[in-house]
């Protein structure tokens, strides 16, 4: 799914994910292999039981790698379909605080329940292939198979060739997710269509 997602983005010579996309994308969510892998892989986190906050969903599906696990998270993602999303709100989350490291400071973290992190997973699934076709060659951060070891090496690499003086910057935009503007990001998501209400929600 993911290589045909990210084929047709390729194929497409697009420079956004346009509306064709978006309809591909939009006609994998809900089919039942996306649901199930999505509950199966949320489940066996090691965080499913210090960030469980909606006990329900947990109890019905508490080893998914049993049987009767796996029986009873596929009976819940029987019921995420598309009816099921439309009409879909996510719930209240749970607030924790989580003291920083070597700091007197404390990050406040809000927790979505197991169920929104399902639905999360299911569109990340669908959206990741796309965006990554767009994604600049020279970035690291919240990439699939990347990591600063990555960035490291190519730091590494450049700077072994270059034989004159260079500067590196580390920046970093003050309280970017608290001053994002939410506006913004709903008319240039690219949200699956049809979806756009669980993306508002």
């Amino acid at each position: 799914m993911q290589s045909k997602i990210a084929s047709k983005t390729r194929d497409s010579n697009a420079k956004v994910i346009n509306s064709d996309l978006k309809a591909l994308m939009g006609s994998y969510i809900s089919k039942i292999f996306l649901v199930v892998y999505a509950v199966s892989h949320i489940l066996t986190k090691k965080e499913v039981n210090t960030l469980n906050v909606d006990n329900n969903f947990y109890d019905k599906c508490r080893n998914s790698k049993t049987k009767a696990g796996f029986e009873n998270a596929v009976n819940i993602a029987l019921k995420i379909n598309n009816k099921f999303l439309k009409d879909y709100k996510n719930k209240a989350v749970k607030f924790v605080c989580v003291s920083k490291l070597n700091s007197v400071k404390s990050r406040l973290f809000n927790t979505p329940t197991l169920l929104d992190r399902v639905i999360q997973k299911m569109f990340q699934l669908v959206i990741d292939p796309a965006v990554d076709v767009f994604g600049d060659p020279n970035s690291y951060g919240f990439r699939k198979h990347r990591s600063c070891h990555n960035a490291i090496g190519t730091l590494a690499s450049k700077l072994a060739k270059v034989s004159e003086n260079v500067i590196i910057m580390n920046v970093s935009i003050k309280k970017f997710f608290d001053t994002i503007d939410h506006n913004w990001i709903k008319g240039h998501f690219p949200m699956p269509t049809g979806f756009e209400n669980i993306l508002e929600s």
